[in-house]
């Protein structure tokens, strides 16, 4: 049910305050509605993925006229988390009511910027020779066809295969489907690995992981519906990869923890994840690499079938 307010339509389930508090779990079903006919979406645009950002990037949102905007904390300040998301078919009007909206948001400073952009975004085409606005690549994402990660088979994935091997063969893990009830056990594992990071990373790689650790804990508490595998040794979980389904042949996967002392537990356990995933998936989206080298490094060396740059819009 939808009201009408000085020219704006918000949901009557939404707050109606010019920008609402944080995104709610309970808000899943109705965010969805946004996000199932986008084009060939980054996996950060997702409604779970959102979600799972909303108290570590302090998402807030607004919905005007059947277009969803989405607001959040990021290295380049307060932004426009992706671009508007309309129900019909999105303007270029969107994007400069969203960067109006945005500027309101956060008391009117500085240029304006829209991330998450990509090039089968229903507005690339406008937008990349509008003038007004400067375009920059973000960071790349990669995605791996499910059966090869699986079989870990031919040259390029050997290193990956041997560690996967040993450790199969030392510590003898159990693979289980993930379920809620294993959450606390999730969370213990989720805890120790932000300890071992912090005695491994630089600060720039440790923050990321900072980051990560709050959207990762954030996703578990929600009990949001995620799929996927965990690795047990003994009575001790020490592994899991999880996701979504993200679009009909392909499955995101958004968070994989590890202990990080175990050799080959992070090989294993994607492995085990596409094992899992065979005959549902027929390719993996892993998430984009941040701008980091390291972590570009670690994702191409899974052998990518496909990259896609993910793309920042500035005002001028």
């Amino acid at each position: 049910m939808l009201e009408t307010n000085n020219s704006r339509t918000v949901l009557l389930d939404e707050p109606r305050s010019s920008f609402a508090g944080p995104l709610r779990r309970t808000d899943l079903s109705w965010l969805e509605v946004f996000f199932r006919e986008l084009p060939e979406p980054l996996a950060d645009v997702n409604p779970l993925v959102v979600l799972a950002w909303r108290e570590s990037a302090h998402l807030e949102y607004i919905v005007e006229s059947e277009v969803l905007y989405l607001f959040g904390d990021t290295d380049f300040g307060r932004v426009l988390w992706t671009p508007p998301l309309a129900k019909a078919e999105p303007s270029r009007c969107h994007i400069r009511r969203g960067l109006e909206l945005l500027r309101e948001n956060k008391g009117g400073s500085g240029a304006g910027i829209i991330l998450n952009l990509w090039k089968d975004d229903p507005l690339w085409s406008q937008l990349a020779c509008d003038p007004a606005f400067a375009i920059a690549c973000n960071s790349t994402e990669y995605h791996y066809d499910t059966s090869a990660v699986a079989a870990l088979a031919g040259q390029g994935l050997r290193k990956k295969r041997a560690d996967a091997r040993f450790f199969l063969n030392k510590y003898k893990p159990i693979v289980m489907p993930f379920e809620p009830k294993l959450v606390p056990e999730c969370l213990a594992l989720l805890d120790e690995w932000l300890i071992q990071k912090r005695g491994r990373c630089n600060m720039t790689a440790l923050g990321k992981a900072e980051r990560e650790y709050q959207v990762c804990k954030t996703a578990l508490q929600d009990h949001l519906p995620l799929l996927g595998i965990v690795c047990a040794v003994g009575p001790r979980l020490v592994a899991f990869s999880l996701g979504v389904a993200h679009r009909s042949a392909e499955f995101n996967c958004i968070f994989e923890k590890t202990d990080l002392d175990l050799r080959g537990s992070s090989a294993f356990a994607f492995s085990a994840l596409a094992k899992s995933l065979l005959g549902r998936f027929a390719r993996i989206n892993a998430g984009e690499d941040w701008g980091l080298p390291s972590l570009a490094l670690a994702k191409r060396l899974w052998r990518p079938v496909l990259t896609r740059p993910t793309f920042r819009l500035a005002e001028r």
